[in-house]
């Protein structure tokens, strides 16, 4: 991207950030209600189109994976992937699931069963459905849209040349000074769009951290400042790691978070009824996919229920289209050198099962739990109350509970260092022309801005006014991933004689 454009971009989205964080410190109640508006009108409006360019990402990543251009090479034919494969899925998992694995991991599958779509049903049957619709907030349909994301951007960036930006698939689209407008509203809608997500995150984990805290007993009387004390502390090590580079602060803490899951989910597994979760994980999988295109393609609502479909299934497709710039360009920028099939395969299926397992396990004993104590058992008058507590009493009831709660909330704070300063990272690249280093000012502004920004949310201190404002940021990106598409699409058939140079290899 040329200098100027670069220039225009940064000075069209950075105030803009600036603006809206703000009037959220100034005026949190107005920011708060005009964001669950916009987003309640534009999910109760748009929701089938929502729906339906998730489940076409799912089927165009993999008709890419598995056809004739799965072969191709993101890069030269002879480039071989920069990072380990362990490292670079670690790096990916982080960036794009990371906190909501945790807070989420017993509430999910728990809450569907005590409140399933289409009003109650007998408590077995409930939560097997409810594991089927985890996987399907969480599964295939969200590293699709993912895979999607970042390869649209790869495919330009390293096998034209092109700038590694939201905008370099669609350079070329539309002639002269249309095609710089297009290409300047892209990258600052994707900068919006990961700014939102990535402040919403960072909100979000500050108050599920403080839920945590007050859970586990070890503050019950938290100071009304310390919410910003530990924004301040969280977003100032997240921003040294972006400082630092992919290479070294980003991959380590990457390794790390990866390490601590793993440790925490063999942990539940082993601890845990382990024979019933491995069970509870095949048969849940299995009706999963036989489940996967009903849930996929039906027009209707989910067990005819709009609200919940709306609330639940729709929500979740839209945030991860909300991350999907954020994720995409990251995952680009990782992926030089891999195969499109090894690209795919990486991005959709390791971290879709990887997401299982979790769910398997943590949301496994949750409903375990349920179907033990009942409705209104310990643990379902827990996950009302708050999703963290959920997770931290399911782990205190096993061997060694009281470390393992602890090692969930130190996971939950490394998950939110690595989303975030991933996201300065990105950030930088996307306002500086997509350079592979960003100049130190910029990720050091936009790690201000994050922080500026996740600041305001603090002011309202709920989750749901976060969550509708990383949607809100996020509005307008699916038009501009569908002209991404469009534009891969058309690349794929003028490359068909050549695209397949290079050995399969991942």
């Amino acid at each position: 991207m040329p200098a100027n454009r670069s220039r225009v971009v940064l000075l069209i989205a950075l105030p803009m950030v600036g603006a809206f964080a703000l009037w959220g410190l100034a005026a949190p109640q107005a920011m708060a209600a005009f964001s669950l508006a916009a987003t309640g009108t534009a999910l109760g409006g748009l929701g089938w189109l929502v729906k339906l360019m998730a489940s076409a990402a799912l089927v165009l990543v993999a008709w890419l994976g598995l056809g004739r251009h799965r072969t191709a090479r993101l890069g030269a034919p002879s480039e071989r992937p920069a990072y380990g494969f362990l490292s670079w899925i670690a790096m990916l998992f982080a960036a794009g699931m990371g906190t909501g694995l945790v807070v989420w991991g017993v509430a999910e599958p728990v809450t569907h069963a005590l409140a399933p779509p289409g009003g109650p049903q007998p408590l077995p049957q409930a939560a097997a459905e409810a594991m089927v619709l985890t996987y399907l907030h969480w599964g295939l349909h969200a590293w699709a849209i993912y895979a999607l994301c970042g390869l649209v951007i790869a495919w330009f960036s390293f096998r034209e040349g092109r700038p590694t930006l939201v905008s370099a698939p669609l350079q070329g689209l539309l002639p002269g000074r249309a095609g710089q407008a297009l290409s300047v509203g892209a990258d600052s809608l994707g900068i919006l769009s990961v700014t939102f997500g990535l402040a919403a995150t960072l909100a979000m984990g500050i108050i599920t951290l403080k839920s945590g805290l007050l859970a586990t007993g070890t503050a019950p009387d938290l100071p009304t400042w310390a919410p910003l004390a530990a924004l301040l502390l969280v977003g100032g090590v997240a921003l040294a790691s972006a400082l630092s580079g992919v290479g070294r602060g980003i991959r380590i803490l990457s390794d790390i978070n990866i390490s601590m899951a793993l440790l925490l989910l063999a942990a539940v597994f082993a601890f845990g009824p382990t024979l019933q979760l491995l069970r509870q994980l095949a048969d849940s999988m299995l009706a999963y996919l036989v489940a996967l295109p009903r849930l996929s393609f039906s027009p209707a609502p989910i067990g005819g229920d709009a609200q919940w479909t709306q609330d639940w299934t729709l929500t979740y497709f839209l945030w991860w289209l909300a991350w999907g710039p954020f994720v995409g360009l990251f995952i680009a920028r990782i992926s030089r050198g891999r195969t499109v099939g090894g690209f795919i395969a990486g991005v959709v299926l390791v971290p879709t099962f990887g997401s299982m397992l979790w769910f398997a396990g943590l949301g496994g004993s949750g409903l375990l739990t349920v179907l033990a104590e009942g409705a209104s058992g310990a643990l379902a008058t827990a996950v009302r109350a708050d999703p963290t507590s959920a997770t931290l009493l399911i782990l205190k009831g096993l061997p060694f509970g009281e470390l393992l709660g602890w090692l969930a909330m130190a996971l939950l704070l490394v998950f939110v260092i690595t989303s975030v300063d991933s996201a300065i990272f990105v950030l930088g690249m996307m306002s500086s022309g997509g350079v592979d280093n960003p100049p130190f000012i910029l990720r050091l502004a936009w790690g201000l801005a994050l922080l500026l920004l996740a600041a305001a949310m603090l002011t309202v201190a709920s989750v749901e006014t976060a969550r509708a404002m990383a949607i809100l940021g996020a509005l307008p990106y699916p038009l501009i991933l569908i002209l991404q598409s469009v534009a891969l699409m058309t690349s794929l058939r003028q490359h068909r004689t050549v695209v397949g140079s290079g050995p399969a290899s991942p």
